[in-house]
């Protein structure tokens, strides 16, 4: 028998997690507290293994022993329903999970699964031995919550056909530690549906691919959202396919990835025209390859990149390849720092692409478009790169600066240059109102990733003339922007400076105290520049930030 609990909302609401978290229409609830996977039906435990089959309806709670119904409760307000649509662990009683063999799949059904921890995150231990599945996921609508997911061939293995009206594949806090093969993937062969994944506070360690989006089928409508997560020591960071026709969203939200071979990957498997919008912010990659967007001639993409931080991390790498000569791009740049190649090329977008406040460094960069788009760029600084222009209409760069390295175009593509510092013009390459010194600053931190107990370094990169303020505030995940060049990431409010003025390459040391009140701090620093009298630069510019947490 299932017994009610009239008192779970004040119970959940107490624990901290309450009917706000609930999926859509649940019906029971399973305090799961075995801390094996499976167990024994009949024994004096509930467990997770047991829990998924009373949500399949391939176990009948006639099996259960007495102290296993005692785990099993009606939640409130839904009826007299057996269906069991969450299973939750308490974390500070159960909190390991050995799994002892292959999990059932999670299966579909109308009113979903829900599976979270309260008090701790419980982590499922998949590194036993004959182990050959994480957790499978052949359903349009399930959410899993403070869990960690550890060894194992993979973490979470989603297939859906179509989640229209459903949640899809939801994550929250969720951690997935040392998968052989990819932490999260989703993953159909359904033509025409809905995908959906939704990940926010999750973190993946130690992986082939921490996230795979793979919905290479034609006609999909394909929804991707990353908010506030880390991967760290993956081979490939975040990896999206997609088809022919059909739309897709994919949000990149501050995402920050260290990753041994790629960073982001959105491809094209076979020539996919699918329309994209990409929108993305305080997004920071360190790997060989930083990140390759793909786009098409047909379906169009709108790209909007904020606050990207990309480091190659090999000589000859490439920070970001972002189009092709003749692909419908539109969109802007905007407050972005690559380190390594870049190549940004269109030619068949609606409207214009355009870069602005863009710091590049140590790597080839190249710009082209058509006659039909423009392609400018503005207020940004190019160090030591080979900077090149392609394709068959002029690129036009104003109040930018271009210092050592090269810069030219072509006889089809002049880089027109209007207001800007060129250190070392080449060829088809047009000035007017050249200006005679550097007149753009930089900003970097170090170490990239900040430590408690560690020394987080602002170091400042100003031309003769300038000097410079630091500004620390906490992150503003939807930040107010004023015009160019004064995008401000952290919230006004809660924004400060910090002592002292800085000029050339000086920097400010903020020693981070080692207390456990700082851990998780999301923070984001500015150097506000102004130019000394009679100096040509902007009364007042702001480099490209850098956001980083507090670990």
């Amino acid at each position: 028998m299932l017994l009610p609990l009239s008192s779970l909302g004040l119970w959940c609401a107490s624990a901290g997690t309450g009917p706000a978290n609930l999926p859509g229409a649940p019906h029971a609830v399973a305090f799961v507290n075995d801390s094996r996977s499976h167990g024994f039906v009949g024994d004096g435990f509930l467990s997770l293994n047991e829990a998924i089959q009373l949500h399949n309806n391939t176990l009948a709670t006639s099996l259960l022993s007495p102290a296993e119904l005692l785990q099993i409760q009606l939640i409130p307000g839904t009826g007299t329903s057996t269906l069991l649509s969450w299973a939750v662990f308490d974390g500070s009683s159960t909190p390991i999970v050995t799994v002892e063999r292959d999990l059932d799949p999670i299966l579909d059904t109308s009113y979903g699964f829900y599976v979270s921890s309260f008090n701790e995150p419980t982590a499922l231990d998949f590194t036993g031995p004959g182990i050959a599945h994480g957790l499978r996921v052949p359903a349009n609508s399930v959410e899993l919550k403070d869990l960690i997911l550890v060894g194992g061939p993979y973490g979470i293995d989603a297939m859906q056909t179509t989640v229209a009206g459903q949640a899809g594949l939801v994550l929250r806090n969720v951690r997935c530690e040392n998968q052989a093969l990819f932490g999260v993937r989703v993953r159909t062969s359904t033509a025409n549906g809905v995908g959906r994944l939704y990940a926010e506070r999750c973190t993946v360690v130690g992986t082939g691919t921490a996230f795979a989006f793979l919905e290479n089928v034609a006609g999909r409508t394909s929804i991707c959202e990353l908010h506030d997560c880390r991967i760290q020591g993956a081979q490939r960071g975040v990896e999206i396919e997609v088809g022919s026709g059909g739309t897709g969203r994919y949000t990149l939200d501050r995402l920050s990835i260290d990753a041994t071979v790629s960073g982001i990957r959105l491809l094209r498997p076979g020539g996919g025209d699918r329309s994209a919008l990409i929108e993305s912010g305080f997004v920071d990659v360190r790997a060989p390859l930083g990140a390759r967007l793909d786009t098409a001639p047909t379906g169009v993409t709108w790209a909007t990149l904020r606050l990207w931080t990309v480091r190659a991390t090999i000589a000859g790498g490439t920070a970001l390849q972002l189009g092709a000569l003749g692909d419908a791009l539109y969109g802007d740049l905007e407050d972005c720092t690559f380190d390594g190649a870049l190549s940004v090329l269109a030619g068949g977008g609606p409207l214009p692409l355009a870069l602005a406040n863009v710091r590049c460094r140590n790597g080839a960069v190249s710009f082209g478009t058509s006659a039909t788009q423009p392609l400018s760029l503005a207020w940004s600084r190019f160090d030591q790169c080979s900077v090149q222009t392609t394709g068959s209409s002029p690129v036009a760069a104003a109040d930018c600066c271009f210092v050592g390295g090269s810069a030219a175009g072509t006889v089809l593509a002049p880089l027109v240059c209007g207001n800007s510092y060129v250190q070392v013009p080449g060829p088809h390459l047009v000035q007017t109102g050249a200006l005679p010194a550097p007149q753009l600053g930089s900003l970097s931190l170090q170490p990239e990733v900040v430590t408690l107990g560690n020394t987080a370094s602002f170091q400042a990169d100003l031309p003769a003339g300038l000097f410079g303020v630091f500004v620390l505030g906490f992150t503003d995940p939807a930040p107010s922007l004023l015009a160019q060049p004064l995008h401000l990431y952290s919230q006004p409010a809660a924004t400060f400076t910090l002592p002292g003025v800085y000029r050339f390459q000086q920097s400010f040391a903020w020693p981070i105290p080692n207390q456990q009140l700082f851990l998780g701090l999301d923070l984001c620093v500015h150097l506000a520049v102004l130019p000394d009298p009679n100096v040509l630069a902007p009364a007042v510019q702001l480099p490209p930030g850098r956001r980083f947490v507090l670990q």
